[in-house]
């Protein structure tokens, strides 16, 4: 994935500080989003022992008779 390459992630990052260097502020707040996400991701996975890859079926809304 993309978004897991370091790399690539700080230049892109760089580009667009370049372009917009008032957009700092936006790309920290997007920054640690992605940071919280992750971490809830890891504890979900680590400690709840949650497989992210399996979701439960949904019940139907329908009253099936």
């Amino acid at each position: 994935m993309v978004s897991q390459d370091k790399g690539t992630l700080l230049k892109i990052m760089v580009q667009e500080l370049a372009e917009a260097p008032l957009d700092a502020i936006k790309i920290l707040g997007v920054m640690l989003l992605e940071g919280y996400c992750r971490a809830l991701g890891s504890w979900d996975y680590r400690i709840k022992k949650k497989n992210p890859f399996t979701w439960e079926i949904a019940r139907s809304t329908k009253n099936l008779k």
